[in-house]
């Protein structure tokens, strides 16, 4: 049964509250327990939700309630080692059935069962609430429902990442259990993880099959240490951290999520920080990019570095409250380093988006304000620290890597519209004196990677050579190998692939340009999404409404995307071989137009026009499937 709650008479309060009661029937007597909760029914729905258990009887199912929970060992270091369940146990990265529950006073023999496997764990109760557990009766360590905070907390292999040891041709595997699954919501809950190459920033979406026990197991590459994204009804992007060759142990649940497995220490170290962080920094971070409009670069990147001392003095507090992991805070630390480098060469990108942004609620032409970008030289960047250029080990913050470097070398400072990628790269090697680093050999892959993502074309194995002797470090050197041998891959399947058409832009401007865009589609209902390669939001939407376009395929219905140039052209042309439906790729002076006819600047951004050719509304927003899919067939209704 679904209960939709919302709508015109049930409104939240001003604070996002909704208040409700549920009244049930008399209830069968065999009736144990009612779930209940929230979950997205829609695949492009961003809101996040839950899913929990009443029981009808506390003490009916076989565990007793004093045992139950996520037990903490209380030793400081917080380490999760046992869940247990009204229903289920979550005990060495598996879940268990219980087959029976014994006790004499309050010790506790509870043997559990999977298929083809037993186990049997100990417990003994305090009077403190704590629990005493273990596989050996003769050897039970404490723990507890609550963190138990020591800051000189030490455990063995305590140690950080080694930059020698980083990179490395692999795989890894992400595993866990989400909260309250159900076969009542098996078709609605869905976890999916997306990936982010660090060297090419190509974005990879994988669909995490669930077991009927809620359990779950993927496995994909991973070279290096990074963060995947996993989107679950409790969090619509949750960072987690992975690592080549290990397995990650994840319990999703609506409050503080819990780790078991090879990085456990790193993902709860980290999941401490952010705790402590990320509304702190998130506020302060919007503080200083919206003082972009009224301070020079100068001014804006004292405020940055301002900032992250205070982010480092931060850290140290933290640490001297509660342990974490060493890799945790070596993350945190270049985390800090690299976004901070990042917002500063944000800094003209933030002035203009805040320009349009205030011009936009202008009325008056006069009072609007005039952008004008401020060019910086090379000394500006001395404040980036030796380890960000010639170490590997900010590979660990992946990708926040790959966009630094991007737009370092993208910088006025070091490259004008006329330098050629030696050029660049000699600029950046001469300004921060550097010999064989790794910063420098990253630039040397993306600039080769180039040919790809702009040109939509690939190396012989005689170019590759050329460039292998540029690089010096042995994995990009390899890695340059594997990306052009995958591109070529890519380009190979795409080119047999059908269901996307893409489309030559007519030489036209103002009002004229968008009437040429949908011309060839007139008679069909349009509906049009300006999109990019590089939005973050946009490919999953596209994704999320592809079973739409299946179901009304024979309908006399389009839809059309547009993009522009700061979409590169091999980038765009990969990513459509996979969107079914009709392409633009317009000039960026082109796409200024539209911006202005539509009056929008974020994206993506949905129009829909009738069989006439006429738009009937300019920001269709951010519909579900099932409001989407009823727009769209109440406008192919009319006549």
């Amino acid at each position: 049964m679904g209960v939709e709650l919302g709508g015109e008479n049930n409104k939240t309060s001003d604070y996002g509250e909704l208040f409700y009661s549920l009244y049930f029937p008399k209830l069968d007597t065999n009736v144990k327990v009612i779930s209940f909760g929230e979950v997205k029914t829609d695949e492009a729905a961003a809101d996040t939700g839950f899913i929990d258990h009443i029981l009808i009887d506390e003490d009916s199912p076989m565990l007793p309630k004093a045992l139950r929970g996520d037990w903490l060992l209380t030793d400081g270091g917080n380490r999760w080692d046992y869940g247990f369940h009204y229903d289920k146990a979550i005990v060495d990265r598996a879940v268990w059935n219980y087959k029976s529950v014994t006790n004499k006073g309050k010790q506790y023999t509870i043997t559990l069962e999977r298929p083809g496997a037993l186990k049997t764990v100990y417990a003994e109760l305090h009077k403190d609430g704590q629990v005493d557990f273990g596989t050996n009766p003769k050897v039970l360590k404490t723990y507890s429902l609550e963190k138990t905070h020591n800051p000189n907390y030490t455990f063995e292999n305590d140690v950080p990442y080694a930059a020698e040891s980083l990179l490395k041709v692999s795989s890894t595997t992400y595993s866990g259990v989400i909260k309250g699954y159900t076969e009542a919501v098996k078709d609605k809950v869905k976890i999916k993880i997306v990936t982010q190459d660090c060297f090419t920033l190509k974005v990879d979406f994988h669909k995490v099959e669930i077991n009927d026990d809620g359990s779950f197991s993927i496995e994909f590459p991973a070279n290096y240490p990074q963060t995947i994204l996993v989107m679950s009804p409790y969090e619509s992007q949750q960072e987690v951290y992975v690592e080549p060759g290990k397995e990650t142990f994840h319990f999703i649940t609506d409050k503080e999520d819990l780790f078991m497995g090879d990085v456990a220490a790193l993902n709860t170290g980290f999941q401490e920080i952010k705790l402590e962080f990320r509304h702190k920094d998130n506020i302060e971070d919007l503080k200083i990019v919206r003082s972009s409009i009224k301070k020079s670069p100068e001014e804006y990147k004292l405020e940055s570095l301002i900032f992250k001392d205070k982010q480092y003095k931060a850290l140290e507090a933290l640490k001297k409250k509660q342990f974490i992991s060493k890799k945790a805070l070596q993350v945190k630390q270049i985390k800090i380093e690299l976004i901070s480098l990042i917002r500063i060469l944000n800094y003209n990108r933030s002035k203009k988006m805040l320009i349009d942004e205030l011009n936009e609620k202008e009325k008056n032409e006069a009072n609007k304000l005039e952008y004008k970008a401020s060019n910086v030289d090379a000394a500006f960047f001395d404040f980036v620290p030796e380890e960000i250029l010639n170490s590997r080990l900010p590979i660990v913050v992946s990708p926040w890597l790959g966009f630094a470097t991007k737009k370092l070398s993208e910088n006025s400072a070091f490259k004008n519209e006329n330098s050629t990628d030696k050029e660049l790269e000699n600029n950046i090697k001469t300004h921060f004196e550097l010999t064989n680093s790794f910063m420098l050999d990253f630039i040397r892959f993306q600039n080769a990677y180039k040919k790809f993502l702009n040109n939509y074309d690939t190396y012989t194995d005689a170019e590759i050579i050329k460039l292998q002797q540029e690089i010096k470090d042995p994995f990009i050197s390899e890695y340059l190998v594997t990306a052009n041998n995958k591109a070529k891959a890519y380009i190979k399947e795409n080119n047999i692939k059908t269901g996307y058409n893409i489309n030559t832009v007519k030489k036209a401007a103002g009002e004229d340009l968008f009437e040429s865009l949908i011309k060839p589609f007139k008679g069909k209902v349009i509906h049009v999404d300006f999109w990019a390669t590089w939005c973050g939001q946009c490919i999953p939407k596209i994704k999320a409404i592809e079973p739409l376009k299946e179901e009304m395929k024979d309908d006399a219905i389009v839809f059309l995307y547009i993009t522009n140039e700061r979409s590169p052209e091999g980038q765009w042309k990969d990513a459509v071989s996979n969107i079914r439906g009709e392409h633009y790729r317009v000039t960026n002076d082109q796409w200024e137009s539209l911006l202005t006819k539509f009056n929008f600047r974020g994206i993506p951004h949905y129009v829909l026009v009738n069989k006439k050719g006429a738009v009937v509304n300019t920001d269709l927003g951010h519909p579900t499937i099932k409001q989407l899919k009823t727009i769209l067939e109440e406008e192919i209704a009319k006549e």
